[in-house]
């Protein structure tokens, strides 16, 4: 089991815990107020090969759950959530091409409606370069276009149907490619930024949330 205690400031806020099986998968999140009061927490499950095939949520009962179903890759092809009471409430569906990249997802509601869905394209390392989304009639509404540094994500921006930049993301990393400052954009106008900062041993040891103007809002360290 493992504690991560936040900070308002200086000031101990809420804190979570989680606890994991023998193969390291995690099975329990927890959330607790400053008072030691459980808030919520999720339960997860796997199969035999390590796969996430679903998770609970409780604020304190349970409020809703979720399934996942694999390929023989062991590749997600279909997500479901239910209510509390078992009542089917959204699928999606994930499409593949050889290569196994997921190349179209489809969103359903629970009477099997299609409320949206989105492509994807390739580079050859197999990271995603362009994901358009779509309504059910097939009307583009925004899509997404990414960048590397190497095999790794450096720039991440968002855009509506028109072309125009909504939001961006820029991961900088170090030398052991390890991210080290995230950054998020509303437009052109800086909105926060957290940095990471690691022993020799390449372990995060501290996190630290800013907000656009550079104060911090909040940090945890492990």
């Amino acid at each position: 089991e493992i504690k991560r205690q936040y900070y308002v400031g200086q000031t101990p806020s809420f804190y979570y815990t989680r606890e994991y099986d023998e193969s390291g998968n995690r099975v329990k999140y927890s959330t607790y107020n400053s008072s030691d009061i459980l808030q919520n927490y999720w339960d997860y499950t796997f199969d035999a090969n390590g796969n996430a095939t679903g998770g609970s949520y409780y604020n304190v009962a349970l409020s809703w759950y979720y399934t996942y179903e694999y390929n023989l890759f062991n590749q997600p092809i279909e997500y479901n959530r239910y209510n509390s009471a078992g009542i089917l409430q959204e699928k999606i569906l994930y499409i593949r091409d050889e290569f196994g990249n997921e190349i179209r997802n489809e969103s359903y509601d629970g009477a099997g409606t299609l409320l949206v869905y989105s492509e994807m394209e390739y580079n050859s390392s197999g990271n995603v370069l362009k994901e358009y989304n779509y309504n059910a009639l097939g009307e583009l509404q925004n899509y997404q276009l990414y960048e590397y540094r190497g095999g790794n994500i450096s720039r991440h921006g968002y855009y509506d149907s028109n072309g125009t930049l909504t939001n961006l993301e820029i991961y900088e990393y170090n030398d052991d490619e390890q991210v080290v400052t995230y950054s998020t954009y509303l437009g052109d106008n800086l909105q926060y930024y957290y940095t990471n900062e690691y022993d020799s041993n390449g372990n995060r040891i501290k996190y630290t949330m800013y907000d656009g103007n550079g104060n911090i809002d909040y940090y945890y360290e492990y």
